[in-house]
């Protein structure tokens, strides 16, 4: 019997694995090492591309002290679970990354008018998630931060006091 490949569920668990243990203020690095596993593998199972074991969900829900009910909560009646609680919508990264923006932001007037901003773009049709080809160029390994181009500074003397085609400073 071979290894099945991981499923939106899997994915859904994954996600609710990173809720949890940023919840309960845990790093990748120390939960890995309170189930003896690899930091590596922590970010598989939340990333979804390795599947995560029920006994290894059970160890993780004592761990973060979540019910274990709290990972397999999906919404009823549908094949795929939707991105409709507030626990999955957390899970995304660009979701975090504007909130820890946003309560940095003490004018309330800014705040609803980032609010209307976001609105907005909620509201675009066919919103699409694929970088350019110019964009791809600036990105860093991580996926995260621009990458600055990196050359060498140009000299502009010489070392030798001659400039080209004239004689001396002195």
């Amino acid at each position: 019997m071979g290894t099945r490949s991981p499923t939106d569920f899997d994915r859904i668990i994954g996600q609710k694995v990173r809720i949890a243990r940023k919840a309960a203020k845990l790093s990748q690095q120390s939960l890995a090492e309170t189930l003896r596993v690899t930091y590596q593998q922590i970010q598989k199972y939340e990333n979804g591309k390795d599947r995560v074991g029920a006994a290894r969900v059970l160890q993780i829900s004592a761990i973060t002290d979540h019910p274990i009910a709290f990972f397999f909560d999906f919404p009823e009646g549908e094949a795929v679970p939707a991105r409709s609680s507030p626990q999955d919508v957390l899970a995304d990264e660009g979701i975090q990354r504007l909130i820890a923006v946003a309560s940095k932001i003490r004018s309330s007037k800014l705040l609803r008018n980032l609010s209307e901003i976001a609105e907005t773009f909620a509201a675009t049709p066919n919103q699409v998630d694929e970088p350019s080809q110019k964009e791809d160029a600036t990105v860093g390994k991580t996926g995260n931060k621009p990458r600055l181009p990196t050359r060498k500074p140009r000299r502009i003397f010489r070392k030798s006091s001659k400039l080209p085609g004239r004689g001396s400073l002195r």
